[in-house]
């Protein structure tokens, strides 16, 4: 009988981890921490040092084990809310494309003109990849120094609320005539983008570790959740567009509903820890946590180079892939235009952008989370050619799509 550990992607047998199976939520669970449990006895093992006794040191005593069940599936749901609130500042930053070409456009003429540009509607997307993914990275490194200083409740709570204020200055300012301060108001705005960056990466890194207590689907709830909020972000973009109202009141309808549902997933995590299911596994992962630092008090940290050395294959995959993304999405893609724009319809004007670059993007990010759960290859999985997707090759085949990209109608006029 085989386990894959879903973050690692590492399998191993019941024999070689004598991990007691037990019935939970009509699907089989095991012991938490097992992979690293059996690492650390084998290792154990061998050292001398080890006083016996913590060699049979039970990492999971009956009383431990979960025997509740999360109720019509609200912390599953939840979870699913979170994660699709940790890229709402991506997704809805990006969406609001007729927003800010209309904050930046040529006031002296008055014109919002897909072939003419002005320097700061040309470069507006690249500026806000670089003012959101920059510090991203930044705080997912800084995330796993907090980890062991502040509690996860008080980063994830605050990271919540910080959005939700940073949201709401957003909105406010879509009501501030800015013609006449373009430069100071481009400034304010990237402030604000690494700012609500800032608290998006605090609370991602936070809430992912919070969920891997959890079954391995309440991760896989947590990452569909996040494809689900950039398709929320474009269909609210696209609903805005519908009504045909100008840029500045669609924009300021845009932000206030992201404020809205981040309001909402604010109580959602508040609620959580009030549910039996959720305390209990919190609590039981709390224990065995505890019995795991008491048996490695003799062993050496593990270094960031031997984790890396371990996992670089899905790291380099995971790198290429983002790479291949984030390079002309959305900066390359919100430039391109209709070859029939100017016939008058809406779907080559309008609705181009968000439909063609925003909407189908996220959808086709959401099949393949979807399809990724359902569909787990590994090296050892029957399939054809299953070896060469496990070993990440297939993430390389993602650059091809620079191919497509660079075919397609591209104005970046600057006037």
């Amino acid at each position: 009988m085989q386990y894959e550990y879903s973050t690692f992607s590492t399998s191993v047998t019941v024999s070689e981890l004598g991990v007691e199976f037990y019935e939970f939520d009509d699907n089989y669970c095991e012991n938490y921490f097992c992979s690293t449990s059996a690492n650390i006895l084998s290792s154990m093992e061998e050292d001398t040092d080890v006083e016996p006794e913590l060699l049979d040191l039970p990492l999971l005593q009956a009383e431990d084990k979960p025997q509740v069940k999360d109720r019509c599936k609200i912390v599953l749901l939840a979870f699913t809310l979170l994660g699709f609130t940790t890229l709402f500042p991506w997704n809805f930053f990006i969406t609001a494309n007729d927003y800010w070409m209309y904050k930046f456009r040529n006031v002296s003429e008055n014109i919002l003109d897909p072939y003419e540009k002005t320097e700061l509607q040309a470069s507006f997307s690249s500026y806000l990849s670089i003012a959101s993914n920059i510090p991203t990275l930044i705080m997912l490194s800084v995330n796993t120094v907090l980890v062991n200083r502040l509690p996860q409740e008080l980063r994830n709570g605050c990271s919540l609320v910080a959005m939700v204020l940073i949201f709401m200055i957003t909105v406010a300012l879509a009501k501030v005539n800015t013609d006449g301060w373009q430069i100071g108001f481009f400034v304010l705005t990237m402030v604000t983008v690494v700012a609500v960056n800032v608290a998006a990466a605090l609370f991602q890194g936070g809430i992912i570790g919070l969920v891997s207590l959890f079954p391995p689907a309440y991760m896989h709830g947590l990452v569909t959740g996040q494809a689900v909020g950039g398709i929320f972000a474009a269909i609210a973009q696209i609903i805005a567009l519908a009504g045909h109202l100008e840029p500045l009141v669609s924009g300021f309808g845009f932000f206030l509903c992201a404020v809205i549902v981040l309001l909402v997933a604010l109580f959602s995590y508040l609620g959580v820890h009030k549910m039996v299911f959720f305390k209990h596994h919190t609590e039981c992962t709390t224990k065995i946590s505890k019995k795991m630092s008491l048996m490695t008090e003799s062993d050496p940290h593990l270094s960031f180079l031997e984790l890396f050395k371990q996992v670089w294959p899905e790291a380099v995959s995971i790198i290429m892939v983002f790479w291949a993304s984030l390079s002309v999405y959305p900066p390359v893609m919100v430039l391109v235009v209709s070859m029939n724009h100017g016939s008058g319809s809406v779907w080559t004007g309008r609705f181009f952008i968000p439909l063609t670059s925003f909407l189908l993007f996220n959808i086709g990010d959401f099949s393949g989370r979807i399809i990724g759960g359902w569909l787990t290859i590994t090296s050892e999985s029957t399939l054809p050619g299953a070896g060469w997707i496990d070993d990440g090759h297939v993430s390389w085949c993602r650059i091809s799509t620079w191919i497509c990209v660079f075919h397609c109608s591209c104005k970046d006029v600057v006037i």
